[in-house]
């Protein structure tokens, strides 16, 4: 009796075991988070070569294409991140920033697509999203609601752009 006790139990901690990688290994690549973050006003850094070392606002080189994302406040210290998203499909978002879910729909209105470094400053309405998810061999984030697309940004080893509606963006130099 004993024997078949501790059977029983060996396999059931086997089939706990495998239901809990199954579920971990089987979870879709394409399951990145989408975020709130309650701002009106976000500011993104479209780097689609990366950049070296930025010593006037205190940035580490980071070579791969990438975009981050801070609240609008002067500078960008590290109290107004907000978010990251890299063309190596890595992504980090601010505490801040919460699960939401949805999907950022409709077409980018007035729209204007850059392939340059800048910085943009965007007026997003209340409720948006930040949704990512991989596209094109790297990383695709779009910033809006259901209803209004305010940005979308294709992150890719070579060939990132970002595309913004400029009646609700506007744009200057990057940092240097």
């Amino acid at each position: 009796m004993r024997r078949l006790l501790l059977v029983g139990v060996s396999v059931l901690a086997a089939f706990a075991i495998g239901v809990a990688t199954h579920s971990a290994s089987s979870a879709p690549a394409a399951a990145l988070p989408n975020v709130s973050c309650n701002q009106s006003l976000l500011v993104f850094l479209f780097w689609p070569h990366g950049h070296g070392a930025i010593k006037s606002v205190g940035f580490s080189a980071y070579k791969p294409p990438h975009l981050e994302v801070y609240r609008h406040v002067a500078g960008y210290p590290n109290s107004a991140f907000l978010g990251f998203a890299g063309s190596n499909k890595l992504t980090s978002f601010a505490k801040a920033c919460r699960g939401k879910a949805g999907k950022v729909g409709g077409a980018i209105q007035h729209k204007k697509t850059v392939t340059k470094q800048h910085v943009f400053t965007c007026s997003v309405p209340k409720g948006a999203m930040l949704v990512t998810k991989p596209a094109g061999g790297g990383l695709k984030l779009d910033a809006g609601t259901s209803s209004s697309h305010v940005v979308s940004v294709a992150l890719k080893p070579s060939g990132s752009a970002f595309s913004y509606d400029t009646k609700r963006c506007s744009s200057g130099p990057s940092p240097h």
